[in-house]
């Protein structure tokens, strides 16, 4: 015998600033299993973890007369969502639905009053199972009473005092509203209780306490009442249906999916080459290390390394009478090799009438495509042994050519040969 489950989802705001989302899983043949999950609205990042689920989102109502199915003198702040067949008609505030939209937007299947649960939970949970009932549920200031008529949620009305004794007379008046507004509307006569008022008998209804529900406090019984109107059979009024965004996400949620693994193997591939790495630099290490201890512990070695250490010095020696260059060479091999690039040098001279006799001052003129390059090249001859008392005279950009820059710079230069 196969057996099928279900997943639905239901969010209802808490009052001090999260939000509560009951998930409902439906197997047939079984009770439905509930649990909750709770996180601050200004947690965007929650709302992605999300991903493909389609939720159900509560806005706190009131509910007013419609004509027509419409109410004409709401403000700017306020606006109603859809009667269906009901006299009456829900009324949001345009900041709450605003902010369940900017944080649900890519997952949000619709929007309902949150009182909903006063139809949804007697439909699931309930033992009577009827077409048509009432609910009565009581807080601190008032009944809230919902009444649900051949499987349409007609409303939800809040009636003062909340005393038991008076549960009688306040379905009296609301059942003289339905008359007025529909005669033909039969008035239920089955009533469920939630929470904990004790109302053992009025004349003419059969009452049937709720009793057992899966639900941690008030806004989690609001959430699992909205997570239990995709299973429900009571039609109900709703302030909007499906977001754009929310047609997207089974596209969104594989791409969050792809890029989580996109992340992840990149982690895991730098940490697999940070460790090749370590590998490789511990086994040079030791290879390195048994090296020298080889060499250090033979004496042939060491005598071979001696004798050629001595024949590299007196080659050195050699190599270096040689090649002995004049100063004024070297000053000439080092322009030629280390000037910076986009630099090039139009004029090497020396002050005659400046002979220092061991020593000569000198004249170096040119042009650069930048001013970096020049401050490059006084670095790098800064450098050289053989220069000292570099200045620079002149750098300005060229009057024809305005991308160059012309400079000309003095320094002294040893004459003595090295």
């Amino acid at each position: 015998m196969s057996s099928s489950s279900s997943k639905h989802f239901g969010i209802a705001l808490t009052d001090d600033g999260q939000y509560v989302m009951a998930t409902v899983q439906q197997q047939s043949g079984a009770r439905p299993s509930v649990t909750y999950k709770r996180w601050p609205t200004h947690q965007w990042f929650r709302s992605l973890m999300l991903m493909h689920r389609g939720v159900a989102c509560g806005l706190p109502a009131y509910w007013r007369l419609a004509a027509d199915g419409t109410i004409n003198d709401l403000d700017a702040q306020h606006f109603a969502g859809q009667t269906g067949e009901s006299f009456l008609a829900p009324v949001g505030h345009v900041t709450d639905f605003e902010t369940h939209r900017s944080n649900l937007d890519g997952n949000l299947t619709r929007v309902l009053p949150e009182d909903v649960f006063l139809a949804t939970l007697p439909a699931v949970f309930g033992t009577a199972q009827k077409e048509s009932f009432i609910t009565v549920y009581a807080t601190a200031n008032a009944f809230h009473i919902g009444v649900c008529i051949n499987r349409r949620y007609h409303g939800t009305f809040r009636m003062a005092p909340v005393t038991p004794e008076a549960v009688e007379g306040h379905l009296g008046r609301i059942q003289r509203k339905f008359f007025l507004a529909n005669p033909s509307l039969r008035f239920p006569k089955c009533l469920y209780i939630i929470g904990g008022s004790h109302i053992a008998h009025i004349e003419g209804f059969e009452i049937h306490q709720l009793e057992g529900l899966p639900i941690e406090d008030e806004p989690s019984m609001r959430a699992l009442g909205i997570a239990c109107a995709e299973i429900s059979p009571v039609g109900l009024p709703r302030f909007q249906g499906a977001t754009e965004r929310s047609r997207f996400r089974p596209v969104r949620a594989a791409l969050y999916a792809a890029s989580v693994v996109l992340v992840a193997l990149t982690l895991i591939a730098g940490a697999a080459v940070w460790e090749l790495n370590r590998r490789a630099s511990r086994d040079l290490l030791q290879a390195k290390t048994q090296y020298q201890g080889v060499l250090s512990g033979n004496q042939e070695i060491q005598d071979l390394l001696s004798e050629n250490r001595s024949l590299s010095e007196k080659i050195l020696r050699i190599e270096k009478t040689l090649t002995r260059q004049t100063t004024w060479t070297r000053l000439l091999t080092a322009l030629s090799e280390g000037k910076p690039d986009g630099l090039f040098v139009d004029v090497v001279g020396t002050n005659s009438g400046n002979d220092l006799g061991s020593s000569a001052q000198v004249a170096l003129a040119g042009w650069a495509e930048k001013e970096r390059a020049i401050t490059e090249l006084i670095t790098y001859l800064q450098k050289m042994p053989f220069l000292s008392n570099l200045d620079l005279n002149v750098i300005e950009q060229d009057k024809k050519q305005r991308d160059l820059f012309r400079f000309r710079l003095v320094c002294t230069l040893q004459l003595s040969n090295g």
